[in-house]
């Protein structure tokens, strides 16, 4: 059976392996969230648009749709985990990996290795760690000798071949068979939430400089502290999301979202007081916030899909620079080992690589290939 070969992902009529229970809620979430945005924008905001515009929007939501449940469906790339019994451990793993059948997506050979000039650039190549992704290892958790760039993923316990990161958002890993999948999610994603964020906000920078609606005015003269604060709050997450972008997040974030409530606050409460003007409909108390978490996630999703671009235009993934960051820190202060370098590219080599990964096909499945 698969499930016997597999760690926690899901097995659907014992033939289907699918992400795993633990996130499936953010899944669903994730599936929800498209499809009410869309439709708040559709019912809201695309009156004020041309019908090709708004159909041109709607196809790329149902595209994001499919992309984020292929990505938690497709099975990332699991090797097999064995269950034979073994008596000296580490000594006889050369009987008990796994032998997946011809043309399969993954060798097991121990000899085999990548190349020193694809990972580093030194010139002393004997006098080099190198990191151990780009080696095959024992897993002791699958008793199997993974391949080199696999890595075993301690949420879904298995061993993925080409394996990138775990993703909460599909519950799912992201490894040599969805990889490109979810790149496009991310690409995708970060059009749509981008287009419909921007619609909005464009009107909304209409609406409180129009002097048909004198808003702007309102808030200068009766809430001039509280707009002074919410633009210092906005410039200040700014310097905190440059300087602390990688460790703090959720700090750089936070003066951003604070500043941009009390914008929204301030423009509410003008409207809702104002019985003697009469506004689109667009500036009802649903869309517009609504439409600013469409803007959140299309800044997540926009940045995330410009870190995968450059790490595929390099050849890399997430869990393969982790590796060689994590080894120059261990090596740094060693006089006499060389510091692994990343190999510059060419921009002729950056696109052959990007366009490799688009068009190559996907690999077939490991566990579907064996059992």
């Amino acid at each position: 059976m698969i499930k016997e070969h597999i760690g926690n992902n899901v097995v659907l009529f014992n033939k289907f392996v699918l992400g795993g229970y633990s996130d499936l809620w953010l899944v669903i979430v994730n599936l929800i969230t498209v499809i009410l945005s869309i439709s708040i924008w559709i019912y809201y905001v695309s009156p004020l648009y041309h019908i090709i515009f708004t159909i041109t929007l709607s196809i790329m939501a149902i595209l994001l749709f499919i992309l984020i449940f292929l990505s938690f469906a497709i099975e990332p790339g699991i090797i097999p985990r064995n269950h034979q019994n073994y008596q000296n451990g580490k000594d006889s793993v050369d009987n008990i990996q796994i032998k997946p059948k011809p043309n399969s997506s993954v060798s097991t050979n121990n000899e085999e290795k990548i190349e020193l000039n694809t990972i580093i650039n030194t010139n002393d190549k004997n006098n080099v760690r190198i990191p151990s992704i780009f080696t095959s290892r024992y897993c002791n958790t699958c008793n199997i000798m993974r391949p080199p760039k696999a890595s075993h993923c301690s949420k879904c316990d298995n061993c993925v071949i080409d394996m990138d990161h775990h993703c909460f958002y599909v519950s799912n890993c992201i490894g040599g068979r969805n990889h490109k999948i979810f790149y496009l999610m991310t690409f995708t994603g970060g059009v749509t939430c981008s287009l419909a964020a921007i619609t909005i906000l464009f009107h909304i920078i209409y609406v409180l400089f129009n002097s048909k609606y004198k808003i702007m005015n309102i808030m200068y003269n009766k809430y001039c502290e509280l707009l002074v604060i919410s633009v210092i709050l906005i410039l200040l997450s700014a310097f905190l999301f440059w300087r602390f972008r990688y460790h703090r997040p959720i700090l750089s974030s936070s003066p951003f979202a604070l500043g941009l409530l009390v914008i929204i606050a301030l423009f509410y409460t003008i409207i809702h007081n104002d019985q003697s003007t009469q506004y689109p409909r667009w500036c009802s108390m649903v869309p517009v916030p609504f439409m600013f978490i469409i803007g959140g996630f299309a800044v997540l999703l926009s940045l995330h899909c410009y870190q995968q671009t450059r790490q595929i235009k390099r050849g890399y993934t997430t869990k393969q620079i982790c590796s060689i960051n994590k080894l120059v820190q261990m090596t740094i202060e060693d006089k006499n080992v060389d510091i692994p370098q990343l190999r510059i590219l060419t921009k002729e080599e950056e696109w052959r690589n990007f366009w490799t990964f688009l068009f190559k096909p996907i690999p077939k499945s490991i566990v579907y290939d064996v059992y």
